[in-house]
């Protein structure tokens, strides 16, 4: 499994994002001893990342997040999952929005349209017009910290 997201500012001329493959250690972490597959877990944590990587760039501001999967996608909406990993998750993300005054809109786009399916596939993103070359974030230090504060229920 891997993760990744984009951000995108087109007034500011931002192109920004992360991959990271993950360890077989991090992705039992995130599977946990329910869950069969870990596609809802890997739709939110990214969002967690990117809150924590651009947390600067957020800040008081409002941002459209797409997620290519429905139940992730609810779960942003509703801050709310029975699955104790994808709710760790969630509330880490409510917590950043509300302390960094941020205002996040979800919405579901097909996995075709969705920015950042090809870094969440370990694919640089497709250069965009008008904007410089898309620059990469290193997240390895981030993912490995939400593994440590999750595995002690923080």
């Amino acid at each position: 499994g891997s993760l990744g997201g984009i951000l995108l500012d087109h007034h500011a001329g931002i192109y920004e994002f992360f991959r990271h493959s993950l360890s077989d250690v991090q992705l039992d972490f995130i599977l946990g001893p329910t869950s069969k597959t870990a596609i809802f877990e890997l739709e939110n944590c990214p969002v967690l990342v990117s809150k924590i990587l651009w947390c600067k760039r957020l800040e008081q501001r409002s941002a459209l997040i797409f997620v290519d999967n429905e139940a992730a996608k609810s779960a942003l909406i509703s801050s709310y999952s029975s699955n104790l990993v994808a709710s760790n998750f969630l509330n880490a993300i409510a917590s950043l929005d509300a302390s960094e005054g941020a205002l996040s809109w979800y919405e579901r786009v097909p996995t075709a349209s969705n920015p950042a399916d090809s870094p969440s596939r370990g694919l640089a993103p497709t250069p965009l017009d008008g904007l410089p070359p898309p620059t990469e974030h290193n997240v390895y230090n981030t993912v490995e910290m939400l593994m440590t504060a999750a595995a002690a229920g923080h």
